[in-house]
Formats: C-alpha cells, sequence, structure tokens
C-alpha cells in the first residue's frame, strides 16, 4: 500500500477507503495514490459513470471522474465491512441497507469473466436523481442491467433510462424466475454470469 502522505489532514473521513469511495480531491501532493485506485493489485474494480450510453464506452467513462469501486468478490468485501457471518446467512433487519450493494458486488465479479465487454454504470443527476447500477458494451451494443437485491422489482430509474435511451434489450437480475417482457430481459441473480451469449447476440 502507498505510504500515507505526511502532509495529509488528519481527519477520520480523510481514509483511503473514504476516498476511494467518493472520489473525494484533497488539495495536497501524492493524493492521486488515493483518488486512482490500485486496481494492479487485483482486489479492486473501477466502474466509471457515463453520462450518456454510447460506443465507445470506455471514452464516455473519462468524461465524468466519477466511479463506484467493489472488490475482487463478496467474501473480501463483506469481511473489509466486518459484515458477521450469521447476519449474511440468516438476514437481519439492520442488513437491508447492506444488501443492495452486497448484490452489485456479485452482479459485478460475474460480469468481470464475460470476455469482451467494458462495464460503466449510468447516473442522472436532474431533475430527479436516477441510476442504473451497470451498462455494458458488447461488440456495438450498449445494455443497461439493473440490479434487485429481492423480489420487488419497482424500478424509477428503469423508466427514466428507457425515456431517454430507448434501448434496445434492458436486463433486470433479481431473485426471480426468468421471464421476458417485450425488449425486459429478467434473469435470476445465480445465472447473472451466463449472460454472454444473450449480450453477444
Amino acid at each position: 500500500m502507498h505510504p500515507r502522505p505526511k502532509n495529509a489532514p488528519n481527519d477520520p473521513k480523510n481514509s483511503v477507503f473514504d476516498r476511494f469511495l467518493f472520489n473525494k480531491r484533497r488539495k495536497f501532493p501524492e493524493t492521486r495514490f488515493y483518488t486512482d485506485p490500485p486496481a494492479h493489485i487485483g482486489k479492486i474494480c473501477r466502474v466509471s459513470r457515463v453520462p450518456k450510453p454510447a460506443v465507445p464506452l470506455k471514452r464516455c467513462a473519462c468524461t465524468t471522474g466519477a466511479f463506484k469501486l467493489f472488490m475482487a468478490d463478496v467474501g473480501l468485501m463483506s469481511a473489509m465491512a466486518g459484515l458477521d457471518v450469521r447476519t449474511l446467512l440468516k438476514g437481519d433487519a439492520l442488513f437491508t441497507g447492506f444488501r443492495g450493494a452486497l448484490t452489485e458486488q456479485f452482479v459485478c465479479q460475474e460480469l468481470q469473466l464475460i470476455n469482451d465487454i467494458e462495464i460503466a454504470y449510468w447516473a442522472n443527476e436532474n431533475p430527479a436523481r436516477a441510476e442504473i447500477g451497470f451498462i455494458v458494451q458488447a461488440g456495438k451494443r450498449i445494455i443497461p442491467i439493473e440490479v434487485k437485491s429481492t423480489t420487488n422489482l419497482k424500478a424509477k430509474s428503469f423508466s427514466v433510462y428507457r425515456e431517454k435511451f430507448r434501448p434496445a434489450l434492458e436486463i433486470r437480475t433479481s431473485q426471480t424466475d426468468y421471464k421476458q417482457t417485450n425488449n425486459l430481459l429478467d434473469i435470476p441473480l445465480y445465472a447473472i454470469g451466463g449472460i454472454g451469449e444473450t449480450i453477444f447476440r
């Protein structure tokens, strides 16, 4: 790990994890060590935000400077977050807020195993906040992937994205079964790693 700069503010909120997560820019030398996550160590995956889905997706992702970070796998993320395995297996009322993040982590690590795709995410600030968990480029296709941790499939963000960009294919992954409604394809979470053939079709 890079050493903490000697002149860094002595602030508990100024942690490496805090700066990774929120992409905060600090006014002291060597801040690049923290705002540019060390993906080369193989433990972190950086997923950048795109303002508008277009080919090439990687180029679009370079324009915002915003990103989300994911660990190499769910187990590592859970350990770093101090999540008790009993809470993970049995569930807890206090666990609901973290369940969504854990589900996105799982989907991200599954998507990374698919060859020849680019991964980003989309978010809209105005006029209303909306976010799509993942946007993938497969060849010339840009496909939004909405992630749901439960069987509640209400997705206002998907409606906003659909109205703005009219995607030919939309994927939603959750605890529900396979189902296709027009161009919306529902895929169970356990099968999300097998969407390669679908998105390259």
